[in-house]
Formats: C-alpha cells, structure tokens, sequence
C-alpha cells in the first residue's frame, strides 16, 4: 500500500543534522593554511621603486592560492564538500572525470551556478598510473598499425586513460552548466546567461604520469579539443608537464609550439621524486608561465617550499592553484563513529579557516525528530527524499521560515 505523506511525517526516524550557529567562533590554533589570510597591505609602486621583498611576495601567493579538495567524485562526498566550500575564494572542489554519475555531473554544475563553486575536474591518469604500478608484472600485447605516424605508435606501446570517454565527461558538465546557466534558479546572486559569472571548472587535459614523450604526443593527437577548451572560455585547461629528456623549460616551449599558445595553466606534479626543487625553480625562472597549478600538494608542508621557490625567482603567475585529497587520511577506509557526509563537512571545515569565518558560522550536531522546534536565528540542512517533507513542517514551525534548495537532495531551513 503506498504511504502518504501524512504517514511519513509520523514515522519515527532521527535526522543527523549540521546546524550552523550564527555565532562568530575563533578558530583554534592551528598550522597556517594557506588562501585564508587577509591580502598584505602592498603599496603601489612603479618602475623606480623595488621590486616586493621575497617574504611580501610569498605572503601575495598564499593569499592568491586556491586549494581544491581532490577525490570528491561520490555524490555524497561531493554534496559535502560543495556545502562546506561553496563561495569560497580560497577553496574548491576535485573530482576524477571517470567516477562521476550523471546525478554527480549535476551537482557539479548546480554548485557552480548557483553557488558559485570552484571545481577541478581531473582525467584519471594518476589513477592509471598507480593501477599500471600493480599490474607491471603482466605482459601487454603492444597492437599498432605499423604503417601508422610515430606518435600513434608510441601511445600503443603506453596503456593511457580512454581520453575520449574523458572528453566526453567535459562536454557533458559544460553543457549541464549551460542548461542550469540558461535555467530561472529563482535563487539571488546566482549566475545567468545574463550574466555568466561563474568560477569556469578546471579540466586536466592528456597525459601519463612520468612519461614526458607520451604526453607531448598526447597533446599532438588532441590539439583541436585542447584548443577549443582554450578559445570558448567555458573552462580552463591544465596541461600536465612530465621529467624526461627535455628539460621543463623545453618541454613547456614544446606543448606551446604545437598549441601556438600559452593560454592555459601548466600543472606541475608535486613529488619530489617526480620534479625536484632545483627543477622547479629552473622552470619557473626560464619559462616565467602565468598560470601555474601544483597537482597533488595540499598541505603547509608541501606547498610553502614551492611558493617559496616563486617568491625567491620573483615570479608572481596570475593564476595558481593546486589539489590533493584531503579528506583520505581522516575519512576514507577507516571506521568512523559518524556519517561520512559529516566526516567530511567537519574535516573541511577545520582546514579552512576561511569557510569558518564565512556569517561566523561553525559546523555543530545533533539528533532531532519530526516535530522538534529549532533554536531561533539557526539554519539546518536535511538530506534525502522524506527531508523535503520534514523541511516544510519544521519552516511552518516558526515565523519567517523558508525552505531553500541547497543541492540534489538536499534542503536548507531558516528559522528566523
């Protein structure tokens, strides 16, 4: 017998709910996170006055760097964090183009347009890598024409991500912001084709994870997709650099020769084993490229010394970001003594002191009912199909109450 709403109203379940006091909470004292801190105070100067001091640069790039919490591909784990970080300047989110569902694609690009989140979409090569790591061992049978150009058989003899079906993925989320951009979200402050102010996704184009000549072949075989991700504007493109027999400076003139452009954000692996200090800082001092992302380096640790490296070179790139996975030493594989959804809201919310700021909000829980009333001045968000119900008679509950959308699945209550 289907159950009416009436019904469902009455069933006895607990809600595990994040209630965000709009109390402002000093954050406690911790290492210093990067992209949070007010920008120095730097008076104008002109070509007769010195150049920023190493330390007020470094100080200019921690300000401007922007953090993406990376394997957030689970719509939970990405409903999560878009929650934590939406609005943020200094914060975004990481996804593998490879793990994302449709309902995935379109929480991305509701939280791009209506919340204005930052998004890096990576294509799985590092995945591929570390799965050809396992399986080594195992022969692979090399299949090419040989009749066919050299690039067509140096990829045969590398396994590569299925880049097509990546390109797919792309193609899908720019055309799923589109339709939200072109949509009436009834929401304030949200983009429209009106006005298309929205932070544009981040896409890692073709690569292998330590194979420099692959992946200059790459970008060969796909010069026409990269360059229409470059000319519309509807992204920005990473392109992967690799160690080999170029040194960095050449294989980045390289991939610019073949692009005949520069338009685009040169990621920089983060190992140490992959590109030594010494090899950055040639790189940065020869090539100089305006945009710069650090693929894999997240923490103080890693990122302070390769900072440091473009503050001491003088270089200040207009664009510069990076991505690691954040949540997967306090989150993923382990048993947990509560929801992973929370897990993964608290964990964000403690490296970013920028999001604890925002409204002087700060992540609290509890457990509540159908027919409990909330403190005045709070806001709550519910998860799930029946919330929708539980979000309408909690509103009614109090004067001024308004259930707001706040992603698939998910509502918000104000209880004025």
């Amino acid at each position: 017998m289907p159950r009416i709403p009436a019904t469902v109203l009455q069933t006895t379940f607990d809600f595990d709910l994040f209630i965000a006091d709009p109390v402002v909470v000093t954050p406690a004292v911790q290492s210093p996170i990067f992209g949070t801190d007010p920008a120095p105070l730097i008076p104008p100067v002109n070509d007769n006055q010195a150049a920023l001091t190493t330390e007020a640069l470094l100080e200019v790039l921690k300000h401007k760097l922007v953090i993406f919490a990376s394997g957030m591909s689970r719509i939970g784990d990405l409903e999560a964090g878009a929650f934590v970080w939406k609005n943020l300047k200094s914060r975004g989110i990481g996804v593998e183009a490879g793990e994302l569902s449709s309902t995935a694609i379109e929480a991305i690009a509701e939280a791009v347009i209506l919340h204005k989140t930052q998004i890096f979409v990576d294509s799985g090569a590092f995945s591929e890598f570390k799965r050809s790591l396992k399986g080594a061992s195992r022969p692979k049978p090399i299949i090419c024409d040989l009749f066919s150009d050299e690039i067509e058989r140096l990829l045969a003899r590398c396994p590569t991500v299925d880049f097509a079906r990546v390109w797919h993925r792309y193609e899908c989320i720019k055309a799923t912001i589109a339709y939200f951009l072109n949509g009436d979200s009834g929401i304030e402050g949200s983009a429209t084709s009106d006005n298309p102010d929205y932070p544009r996704p981040l896409f890692v184009m073709p690569d292998v994870v330590g194979n420099q000549s692959v992946s200059i072949a790459l970008v060969e075989r796909y010069r026409s997709w990269i360059l229409e991700e470059i000319n519309q504007d509807l992204s920005i493109p990473i392109i992967p650099i690799q160690v080999g027999d170029l040194t960095l400076a050449q294989a980045y003139a390289r991939i610019v020769e073949i692009l005949d452009s520069d338009s685009w954000v040169v990621g920089i692996p983060s190992n140490e084993k992959a590109v030594t200090p010494d090899e950055l800082r040639d790189f940065i001092r020869q090539s100089r490229p305006s945009r710069v992302h650090f693929l894999g380096a997240a923490s103080s640790k890693t990122l302070e010394p390769k900072l440091r490296i473009l503050a001491d070179v003088g270089h200040d790139p207009s664009h510069l970001t990076a991505d690691a996975n954040i949540c997967r030493s306090s989150v993923y594989g382990k048993d947990i003594d509560k929801s992973r959804f929370r897990a993964i809201v608290e964990t964000l919310y403690r490296r970013s002191a920028e999001a604890q700021s925002v409204a002087g909000e700060h992540p609290t829980w509890r457990k509540t009912k159908p027919g409990d009333r909330l403190p005045d001045g709070t806001r709550l968000v519910l998860k799930g199909l029946r919330c929708s119900l539980h979000a309408k008679q909690i509103a009614t509950q109090h004067k001024g109450g308004r259930v707001i959308p706040d992603g698939p699945l998910r509502f918000a209550v104000t209880a004025a």
